[in-house]
């Protein structure tokens, strides 16, 4: 659960042409040096109460640099993500 909702994923599908990779430096979340590949990933926001959203917008310098604005709760979005071939290989604290 997140502070403000629940995200949602709605689809992981790995990108069809994308090629295994190693894991460098730039990806802190996997262990250096393990296989990786390329994942399609659609989720959403949902469970945002309409007070908070509504707080959100009048405030916007509340919301990191980056941010999900309200306007985008509750709406499918897509992002591609370097995800480890195992499970292992993924590190939750760099």
């Amino acid at each position: 659960m997140y502070c403000f909702g629940k995200f949602t994923i709605v689809k992981a599908e790995p990108v069809p042409d994308a090629e295994p990779v190693t894991a460098g430096s730039s990806e802190p979340y996997l262990i250096a040096g393990t296989r990786a590949r390329s994942v399609r990933i659609t989720f959403k926001l949902d469970g945002v109460s309409s007070a908070a959203a509504k707080a959100l917008r009048a405030t916007p310098n509340v919301l990191r640099p980056g941010s999900m604005l309200p306007a985008n709760y509750g709406v499918e979005k897509t992002v591609v993500a370097l995800l480890p071939e195992k499970i292992d290989n993924f590190q939750v604290y760099p």
